[in-house]
């Protein structure tokens, strides 16, 4: 996992990173297969590999066994009632297990919150804490550990569009207009220690290297140094405004901190994305790659070991290997 430079003092040395995540396919989709899996990925101080769980597992098994016992699963049909108290339930549990350790929730809003409502807007009380529906509790009834951050993205236009004046960035462009990628932690106006709401920003992905800040699709020009910047044809990819609402925290904890370790965790020299950054922080990540081996398949009653395998035999087999290949592009085409 990615190191964060904010000391012992301000994030426990021992803290463990949970994200959870559902893995859904619609009954009305493609596949004709209806799933719902609430799991959890989670990153503990000293394993030897990051672990997970889904709802019918009891304990925590190695993150590529998780994603195997996602694949060809299907589940019976569940209403929108009896999804939220499968969820609610998971989120009890899995918190009362990790109860007498330093934990950060992770959750990611658009994905959760429709089976989570505490999530939305209207459901956030600040270091109050809502699982089944019910009054939300103080966070200290879940124990002297537990913080939770919520991360929103642009999904849905949730987010605004951004860019960094250059004029600032640059003396060179001094009196003239001209829009930039910045890297780094925001806070809204100014610094307030009951401020819990930042915004995380990362540079441009490696893989656009050739590309330019004055590129443009539509409208033709030529950009300073006089060479054509119209470029219809190619695509390019623009860092996502990530919002991080630090909703419950324990008592002398710094908010700013806590934003801080979050935005930190978007940055790992072990993916490609590596110094330009991940699109969420990488609990979160791994939590969503999870979605790519909810594949469904047909289970044969019986297989010949004499006769070539078939096509579903195969690709079970495939699921197993892919298991330990995550796909670590970040990128988005726009």
């Amino acid at each position: 996992m990615p190191q964060h430079t904010l000391g012992d003092a301000l994030i426990p040395p021992n803290l463990n990173q949970v994200a959870f995540h559902l893995v859904e396919r619609r009954l009305d989709g493609p596949t004709g297969k209806q799933q719902f899996t609430p799991i959890a990925v989670l990153v503990r101080p000293g394993a030897k590999c990051v672990l997970g769980k889904s709802t019918d597992m009891h304990e925590w098994v190695p993150y590529p066994e998780l994603l195997k016992s996602l694949t060809g699963r299907v589940e019976g049909r569940k209403n929108s009632v009896e999804q939220s108290a499968l969820m609610a339930a998971f989120v009890k549990k899995t918190l009362a297990q990790l109860r007498s350790t330093p934990t950060l929730v992770l959750a990611h809003a658009q994905d959760v919150r429709k089976r989570w409502p505490w999530l939305r807007n209207d459901g956030l009380e600040r270091d109050r804490l809502g699982v089944d529906g019910g009054p939300v509790q103080r966070i200290g009834l879940y124990g002297r550990h537990l913080r939770v951050v919520r991360v929103a993205d642009g999904s849905r236009d949730e987010t605004a569009q951004w860019w960094a004046e250059r004029e600032e960035l640059s003396p060179e462009m001094e009196g003239k207009q001209g829009g930039g990628i910045a890297m780094g932690l925001w806070r809204p106006g100014e610094r307030e220690n009951s401020n819990r709401v930042f915004y995380s920003t990362i540079g441009k992905s490696g893989t656009q290297s050739k590309l330019t800040n004055d590129d443009a699709k539509l409208t033709p020009h030529i950009n300073a140094s006089g060479t054509n910047a119209h470029r219809p044809t190619v695509n390019a990819w623009n860092p996502d405004l990530l919002e991080l609402t630090v909703a419950c925290l324990q008592p002398g904890d710094d908010a700013e901190a806590w934003a801080a370790f979050v935005h930190q965790q978007r940055f790992s020299e072990d993916y490609r994305a590596g110094r330009e950054g991940l699109a969420h922080p990488l609990i979160l990540h791994l939590a969503r790659l999870a979605d790519d081996y909810a594949l469904p398949h047909e289970i044969e009653d019986a297989m010949d070991p004499t006769e070539p395998q078939s096509a579903t035999a195969v690709n079970q087999n495939a699921a197993g290997q892919l298991a330990f290949d995550f796909d670590l592009d970040d990128g988005e085409d726009e």
